[in-house]
C-alpha cells in the first residue's frame, strides 16, 4: 500500500495522465520509491523512474512504454 504522503504528492503532479498512470501502477502493488524530483518503480524485469512534472508531450507514453519492458501491465480504464 502507498504511503498517504506519497500519494498526495503524486496527486499534486499537473500532468493529469502522469498522475493517473502513476496512481494505477502503485493501486496494483508495485514496489517504488520517492527521489527528489520523482520516482522510481520497480518491476519484475527492470527499473523505471520519471520526473513528477514533465514539460514534454511525449514523456507519459515513453514512461508507460518502458514500464510493460519493465514487465509492468498497464491497463486502461482501471
Amino acid at each position: 500500500m502507498a504511503d498517504s504522503k506519497d500519494v498526495r504528492r503524486i496527486r499534486g503532479s499537473k500532468n493529469r495522465e502522469l498522475r493517473e498512470l502513476l496512481l494505477r501502477v502503485i493501486g496494483d502493488g508495485h514496489r517504488y520509491k520517492m527521489t527528489k524530483s520523482g520516482i522510481i518503480i520497480y518491476g519484475p524485469d527492470g527499473i523505471s523512474g520519471t520526473h513528477l512534472e514533465n514539460s514534454d508531450n511525449r514523456a507519459v507514453r515513453n514512461f508507460s512504454a518502458h514500464l510493460r519492458r519493465c514487465g509492468i501491465t498497464i491497463e486502461k480504464g482501471k
